[in-house]
């Protein structure tokens, strides 16, 4: 009930500015629409995303098997319970190593759907009773090889998905996180790549929280992050892909060990991205830029050489290590290779040079221009209105105090739509 106190109030002031003033934010998709646009399934993407980088393409030399099962969980949507993969020709098997050998195929596919697709956040993990979420069977007749040897021929696997009960209505909340990426991209048009992702990287860094206590209901997936706020590393890299893949902007999620120090506590399993921007690979780690303090950039756009300053260890390549394993004992999976520099900076640094980018220096960021971009406009009044209304929470509030009262309230985003619309020319202070 509060929290729907919050959005009414939010929503009226907000209709207030644009009555007012005449001047129109990014409208985005009711609900309703989202329904009808989607079959809530995987999201589309630009063709020439699925084929640049896709984990599940690996599969198609090395597991044949595999691959068709991964082939047929891209037709999964929230209705799907069951999925069947005929085999044409069917798969001669060794009768003694036939268990292990479907089981290989099935979690080699279910990694690589997972990493690929996280938008079907209810696919991968196990349920509330320590299950795999896809369970299979599958059909099979006994013979013989010309060698003598006793195989058995499989024409069949049917995978039995078993959702767990902790989503509430799996339509409902499928759509709660497409409108939450819908709402986001709508404020990124007209934005270069570079600015997309500065734009998705902070939201994120405002939006969620890091879970702590690794107790928070769906930490480990999307929906725990966007519509919960409260994940662990993996609900943050997953949104990140999730608003590139829809942006168009290639993206895959990267897993390995977290390093902090030497001791063996302060290695972990960790999870982050790499983007294509201008035609390089890069680092992102929201995660890890999403400090308490304050919101980094040192992760952001990173290349292996990078120094990150305010970690240790102070190069990125020494405190993410990536593995390709994305289960234990599972298949050993290729990224890309990572740029050695970040994203703007020199070709050719040397040994002690710094490399952007960092955290902005506060001397440089304009009044009003809330969201740290190149322009005062609409989007910054939103954050402020969001802000005053309580659905969101800035984490750095002095560029949004432009009438310097000493708290964000609606007439400092009033101030700022007024300014994007040229009717005034600099910000008042309250007297």
């Amino acid at each position: 009930m509060k929290g729907m106190q919050k959005m009414k109030r939010g929503t009226a002031l907000l209709l207030a500015l644009i009555m007012a003033f005449g001047v129109s934010f990014v409208s985005t998709a009711s609900v309703q629409e989202v329904q009808a646009d989607t079959v809530r399934g995987i999201f589309n993407k630009p063709t020439e995303i699925e084929e640049l980088i896709n984990y599940g393409l690996e599969l198609r030399d090395e597991n044949q098997a595999a691959f068709e099962i991964y082939s047929a969980l891209r037709t999964v949507t929230t209705e799907t319970k069951t999925v069947e993969v005929e085999f044409d020709p069917p798969l001669p098997i060794e009768q003694n190593y036939r268990d292990k050998y479907l089981s290989k195929a099935l979690q080699m596919a279910v990694d690589a759907f997972w990493m690929d697709y996280p938008e079907l956040f209810w696919i991968a993990g196990e349920d509330e009773n320590g299950r795999s979420r896809i369970q299979m069977g599958y059909s099979y007749s006994d013979s013989k090889d010309q060698q003598g040897m006793d195989i058995s021929i499989v024409s069949k696997v049917t995978l039995t998905i078993n959702v767990p009960n902790n989503y509430g209505d799996l339509d409902e909340a499928y759509d709660a996180v497409y409108q939450k990426l819908t709402d986001c991209i709508s404020r990124a048009e007209g934005l270069s790549d570079y600015e997309k992702l500065k734009l998705y990287h902070d939201f994120l860094c405002d939006e969620l929280t890091y879970d702590h206590e690794y107790d928070a209901p769906n930490a480990y997936d999307m929906y725990g992050a966007l519509i919960g706020g409260e994940c662990v590393c993996e609900g943050y890299a997953e949104s990140f892909k999730a608003l590139c893949d829809r942006s168009g902007i290639p993206c895959v999620l990267v897993v390995g060990t977290g390093v902090t120090g030497t001791r063996p506590e302060d290695q972990e399993p960790h999870m982050w991205n790499y983007c294509l921007v201008d035609d390089k690979w890069y680092a992102v780690d929201v995660t890890w830029d999403d400090q308490e303090t304050q919101t980094f950039h040192e992760f952001f756009l990173a290349g292996s050489e990078t120094k990150t300053p305010h970690f240790s260890p102070d190069v990125f390549g020494a405190s993410h290590v990536s593995n390709g394993k994305f289960s234990e004992n599972g298949y050993t999976f290729t990224f890309p290779e990572l740029n050695s520099t970040a994203y703007g900076s020199s070709e050719e640094p040397g040994p002690s040079d710094p490399v952007e980018p960092g955290p902005a220096d506060p001397s440089e960021i304009k009044e009003g221009n809330v969201n740290g971009d190149t322009a005062i406009d609409a989007a910054d009044a939103l954050l402020v209105l969001q802000h005053a209304a309580q659905l969101i929470k800035l984490k750095d509030t002095s560029c949004a105090d432009v009438d310097k009262d000493g708290s964000v309230t609606s007439s400092d985003a009033l101030q700022i739509l007024q300014y994007a619309a040229k009717l005034i020319d600099h910000f008042e202070a309250v007297k």
